[in-house]
């Protein structure tokens, strides 16, 4: 299992769902790899890797195929039903069922599923009789679910049984080391099902897919590599060969870079060995505290470098000398907690100087 893509907490309550071989509910936005997740997790369940995997995107049907589709139904039992259907839930015995998309599973439905996670009986369409199933299920959903609970969409009962295990998939933007792992791993799979092995990233190349945003996530992200390995006639795949976008958007990070470093201001005065020395006397820095850790991490950093920013007057070139942080990684990290240098640099000039930044 990729485990580098998640946290220590997303790892441990992966690993204890497969343990217990309970329902597990992923969230997260269209394409932070929910369905490939749910792939990984049946592959790495010892007692379901040998059984059938079977995905059903719950927003794609309608209410009475989507029943048909999990529970099979008799022949007659409606208009069109002019065979016996074995549903997903009998056909997959021993195995696992992904629901994509389960809030958007009509309520009459979720009754039925829920007596079925209860229970592990199904009754098809139109049928007396009851069968026996043991089937995993894995759902996945980029709905809010506890808001659709609260309006009357969902409900609270099935909610509660599917969250015991829950992990939320963020876009894969926000943590570049563990997208540049995603990308290597990608390129691995595709290079092995293309019959081209020993492919990898130019360091160019890498840097372009660490720096774009990826609104479309992981599907995105596949999609494009796919594209650099059909483009690329040699085992490195160089910037050249992604696709367009990737490249726009990394030829515009570098102007936009370019101009922002331009009005940086100019080398480092005397001033800087005077507030070095006297800064463990100037201030004590406050912040909020989240419980989760990562939040809190990005609070303290953020009132860090503002607070460090307002010190130095606004200076980024200052500020970075002070702190011992690369300048490029100090105005990455300012983008990323939205901190505007021209602001705080603003405020520390004489008024008739202010209307020059902007």
């Amino acid at each position: 299992m990729e485990f580098d893509r998640f946290t220590l907490e997303q790892r441990s309550v992966l690993m204890a769902a497969n343990a217990m071989d309970s329902t597990l509910l992923i969230t997260g936005a269209t394409g932070t790899g929910k369905s490939r997740l749910a792939h990984e997790m049946h592959l790495n369940n010892p007692r379901r890797s040998s059984a059938k995997f079977f995905k059903i995107n719950l927003a794609t049907l309608s209410e009475n195929l989507i029943e048909s589709e999990l529970f099979g139904h008799e022949r007659g039992s409606f208009t069109g039903a002019d065979c016996r259907r074995v549903g997903r839930l009998e056909q997959c015995q021993g195995g696992t069922i992904f629901l994509d998309e389960i809030g958007d599973l009509p309520l009459r439905l979720q009754g039925k599923l829920l007596d079925f996670m209860q229970y592990k009986r199904i009754s098809p369409v139109g049928s007396n009789r009851e069968i026996d199933v043991d089937v995993r299920i894995i759902v996945a959903t980029n709905r809010d679910l506890r808001k659709a609970v609260e309006v009357g969409e969902f409900r609270e009962d099935l909610y509660h049984r599917m969250k015991v295990f829950h992990v939320n998939l963020p876009s894969i933007h926000d943590n570049k080391k563990t997208l540049i792992c995603l990308a290597e791993a990608i390129l691995l799979e595709i290079s092995q099902r293309a019959s081209r092995n020993n492919l990898f990233f130019s360091e160019e190349a890498l840097n372009a897919i660490g720096n774009y945003t990826w609104p479309g996530n992981i599907r995105e992200l596949l999609h494009a590599i796919e594209y650099a390995v059909a483009m690329s006639t040699t085992a490195e795949i160089k910037f050249s060969s992604l696709p367009s976008d990737v490249r726009d958007a990394t030829a515009d990070q570098h102007s936009e870079l370019r101009e922002t470093m331009a009005m940086i201001d100019a080398p480092i005065s005397e001033e800087f060995e005077k507030i070095s020395n006297t800064l463990d006397t100037l201030y004590t820095l406050k912040f909020d505290i989240d419980k989760n850790y990562y939040k809190t991490r990005d609070i303290f950093e953020k009132s860090y470098i503002e607070r460090m920013l307002r010190l130095c007057g606004g200076r980024v070139n200052f500020t970075s000398r002070l702190i011992g942080l690369n300048k490029v990684t100090l105005i990455d990290k300012m983008k990323k907690h939205q901190i505007d240098w021209k602001v705080i640099r603003c405020g520390a000039l004489p008024e008739h100087k202010q209307q020059h930044l902007f």
